[in-house]
């Protein structure tokens, strides 16, 4: 966000506001500015057009997720190594990319690459935030797989949001078409 918004850092908060009643006023609360990232302007503009090209580029790692997409992204991919397992994926970003309005970081432990899982994830999210119905573009040559890496046939998902829409409390689950239990 810090990116995205000139170089403040802000201290988070998780409420923005409560509501008000009969009795209460709404108690609004304001954003504490902390800090500001040790860069130079020109450092933070040379960061912002990297992760408009993750997004946009020909060469970019999540071009091909937002294909189609109405807002602007600017991005970044990331794929973490997990010695015996499946790698982390992740996708950090904020959109729209020339007037910024919301920060999204998807991460998604043991799944595989960043640009695979964790940018559609965040393709999702950011359709949910505008409140739109979006459909991911098909990427030619690319397998529909589950998370433990079984192929999957069209027209279902991936399974990489299971466990949060279906709020699975356990910490294993077998995900349809998969042979052998994926961590939740």
């Amino acid at each position: 966000a810090a990116v995205a918004n000139g170089g403040t850092l802000y201290r988070p908060q998780v409420v923005q506001r409560i509501g008000g009643n009969d009795t209460e006023p709404e108690i609004q609360f304001q954003a504490d500015a902390v800090a500001r990232l040790p860069v130079t302007e020109a450092t933070l503009e040379a960061i912002r057009t990297g992760m408009r090209g993750a997004t946009t580029s020909p060469r970019g790692t999540a071009t091909h997720r937002f294909v189609g997409f109405p807002f602007p992204v600017a991005g970044k991919t990331g794929t973490a190594q997990n010695a015996g397992e499946l790698p982390h994926s992740w996708f950090l970003g904020y959109l729209p990319a020339d007037e910024p309005e919301i920060a999204i970081v998807a991460m998604i432990e043991n799944s595989g690459e960043g640009s695979t899982f964790a940018a559609p994830l965040f393709r999702e999210v950011a359709a949910l935030y505008y409140g739109m119905e979006d459909q991911a573009p098909a990427v030619q040559g690319e397998a529909r797989r589950g998370r433990c890496g079984a192929q999957r046939g069209e027209g279902g998902g991936f399974g990489r949001t299971s466990a949060v829409r279906d709020g699975c409390p356990l910490p294993t689950s077998v995900e349809p078409g998969c042979a052998k239990p994926v961590r939740g």
